[in-house]
């Protein structure tokens, strides 16, 4: 027989006994159907672990922290020579910044200090603005990129570089908190436009509060900080850098020590106590390590550790997330396999119970000069075309459960913020919906195997005889 006239009596088999068949493609649908979305629901799980990895910055820059920060600065005095401690605390200065550029993998290190800005140009006021000192020099290695403008240089006095969210920060101090959201979700169109130019408009900025409520109190010795913007860095989806002020470190130092000493007189005449930390020299407060590559950054870290001080790297706060989503695909795989091992149980089944039936038929194929090849052929192509129909609708159900689960608003995520920014629960893509095609018509294969290979082999004599 030919392979067409093979095809042509496998469809008209099945068609013969349709309740049958209808129930072992049944089964064979929810069996690939369960293990498609149980492989679609990891895949999009592990999607929204890559995205809120990327959103935690530079995957080869490692952060250390001041010793006194995490609360357990310490004497050690093997370590604190190192340091640049001395015989005392250990602290996060120069010295240590030195010894973190000639580790090996590294390629720059910069200190990082911070403090709060507020920020007024004409009718527009900002309330919070992060003022960032970093090394210019760093900036690029760092992965900066300016999308107006420039970044920083050695030379800038004065000179800040905003991020990318900073300019839509400025709004009209009479707007209420609905229409700021407004402002900064933008336009019907998608398109945001910042209330001022904040690479030519005047901006005035201070840490006293004063500056943008005058009627407030105090400010009458308040200092006013005329800053020059020289560039606006990119968007990077990371919310330190893109709603962040950045200007060279020696500048932001003495900007902090000027506000220091502002809050310990404030402390003074409201209390007439020191404030608390006025007389703070631990150091810096952070400071950027960039590695190389992703094989060296975990070396890195755990060295800087050794040295005493805390230090992280992005991947480690979505260490544990990783290890429980692995578990759970791991889970979810073995419900999937079950159900299409069930479904495989049952074709098998159908194909032996179609053999029973079919003894004579078999006889009489043999008898007419029928190849046992054709036969085998024939068996294994019924139970390949259940696999391949019922993986086909298997995927097809597959799809509509995903929309479902991607228009019903579920979320991995218990983080209302991170809730938002996801973007689907399950994520079906075109090779995972022909490989779960590809592997329900394989299944129908094995499963039909040695049912064919029993039909082949029943003696033709014997098979005519059955009634």
């Amino acid at each position: 027989m030919s392979n067409l006239d093979v095809a042509a009596m496998a469809f008209r088999n099945l068609l013969k006994r349709k309740l049958r068949t209808f129930l072992t493609i049944l089964g064979v649908v929810i069996g690939t159907a369960a293990i498609v979305v149980m492989i679609s629901l990891a895949l999009a799980m592990n999607n929204t672990f890559n995205e809120e990895l990327k959103k935690l910055g530079d995957i080869t820059v490692v952060t250390v922290y001041s010793p006194s920060m995490y609360g357990y600065a310490r004497d050690v005095m093997s370590l604190s020579g190192q340091a640049g401690g001395g015989q005392g605390e250990l602290k996060l200065d120069g010295n240590a910044i030195v010894k973190f550029k000639q580790l090996p993998g590294v390629i720059a290190a910069t200190p990082i200090v911070s403090t709060y800005f507020y920020a007024k140009s004409g009718r527009l006021i900002c309330d919070y603005m992060q003022l960032v000192g970093i090394d210019p020099e760093a900036m690029e290695v760092l992965g900066y990129t300016a999308a107006e403008g420039r970044l920083l240089n050695k030379d800038d006095g004065l000179d800040v570089v905003f991020g990318s969210e900073i300019p839509y920060q400025f709004y009209k101090q009479s707007m209420d908190y609905r229409s700021r959201y407004s402002m900064y979700g933008g336009a019907e169109d998608g398109e945001r436009v910042p209330e001022l130019d904040v690479m030519r408009d005047r901006i005035q900025y201070s840490y006293n509060w004063q500056l943008i409520y005058p009627d407030e109190a105090g400010g009458q010795d308040m200092k006013i900080y005329r800053l020059k913007t020289v560039g606006v860095l990119a968007p990077k989806e990371n919310y330190q850098v893109d709603y962040s002020v950045y200007m060279p470190l020696a500048q932001a130092e003495k900007i902090i020590a000027e506000q220091r000493k502002f809050e310990q007189q404030q402390s003074q005449s409201w209390t007439g106590a020191r404030a608390p930390g006025a007389d703070n020299d631990s150091g810096y407060q952070q400071a950027y390590v960039k590695c190389g590559d992703l094989d060296t950054v975990k070396k890195v870290r755990d060295l800087i550790i050794e040295m005493g001080y805390p230090a992280e790297i992005p991947s480690q706060q979505l260490e544990s997330m990783q290890r429980m989503s692995q578990s759970l695909q791991g889970l979810l795989g073995a419900i999937g396999a079950v159900a299409l091992f069930v479904a495989a149980i049952g074709i098998a089944n159908t194909m032996i119970m179609a053999i029973y039936e079919r003894t004579r038929e078999i006889g009489i194929m043999k008898v007419i000069g029928a190849a046992l090849k054709d036969i085998g052929k024939l068996f294994l192509l019924e139970a390949a075309l259940i696999g391949f129909f019922g993986g086909g609708l298997g995927v097809g159900l597959s799809a509509l459960i995903s929309y479902f689960l991607n228009s019903s608003g579920l979320s991995f995520m218990n983080n209302e913020y991170m809730a938002m920014q996801q973007t689907s629960v399950s994520m079906l893509t075109p090779w995972l919906c022909a490989g779960g095609l590809a592997f329900a018509t394989f299944i129908g294969l094995v499963s039909g195997y040695f049912p064919a290979r029993r039909a082949m082999m029943i003696s033709a004599l014997t098979a005519i005889k059955t009634e």
